[in-house]
């Protein structure tokens, strides 16, 4: 019965993997066919063409874009599961080493041991220069940052490809080279202040392994 019912969650497992398997790649379809209607339309408008370079500009920085928001986002699970798995490691290898020496060891050695907190001020110290590494490395920020820019690049050229205010007048082109460099001017201010904070996350690295010596057990 027990064997039975472990069959049926491991095929329900299974089920769910691939209907998301499913569903992202026709996301990913949806997102190659949205792209390939925007390159059709801009080439079909009769205005007077003015925006050469931008229209090869654009082009690369959409298809950087949308696999940099995939990067940093397996990225940032990554290291934060490889951040838990390393405490939780430790911690089970202290309390074991521990239990260890006061039982079936030198007790007054398991004492010395409690009393100096070496060990948990060594798990302290490394877990904050491991946590504020991956606060600079900004994986979940970056992530949120392009996935952002992302759907507003896409929303923009949804609303060409189907005409939609603002791209049911006449320049068009225009209108949508002004309003994508506006969502390029502000990713680049998320991304300066993002340089800034973590200036502000080196230092603080220096404060802590400090406020570690100032200890006293």
């Amino acid at each position: 019965m027990q064997l039975k019912m472990n069959s049926s969650l491991t095929e329900e497992e299974k089920d769910r993997k691939q209907k998301r398997k499913v569903k992202k790649n026709r996301l990913k379809e949806q997102k190659r066919n949205l792209y390939s209607a925007w390159k059709d339309k801009w080439s079909a408008e009769t205005e007077e063409d003015k925006l050469e370079q931008f229209f090869f500009m654009f082009q690369p920085a959409y298809e950087y874009t949308l696999q940099a928001k995939e990067d940093n986002k397996t990225k940032n699970f990554c290291f934060k599961y490889l951040f838990i798995i390393f405490l939780v490691v430790f911690g089970v290898i202290y309390a074991a080493y521990f239990l260890y020496t006061l039982f079936c060891g030198n007790g007054a050695k398991a004492l010395v041991l409690v009393e100096s907190g070496f060990a948990f001020i060594l798990l302290v110290l490394f877990s904050s220069i491991l946590s504020k590494w991956l606060d600079v490395k900004k994986y979940q920020e970056t992530w949120a940052r392009h996935s952002w820019q992302l759907h507003m690049m896409e929303i923009e050229m949804m609303r060409f490809v189907s005409d939609m205010v603002p791209y049911n007048a006449e320049n068009k082109r225009m209108e949508f080279a002004k309003n994508i460099l506006e969502i390029w001017g502000k990713n680049q201010e998320k991304f300066v202040h993002n340089m800034e904070e973590k200036e502000k996350g080196l230092m603080d690295i220096f404060s802590d392994m400090k406020n570690c010596k100032e200890w006293k057990i």
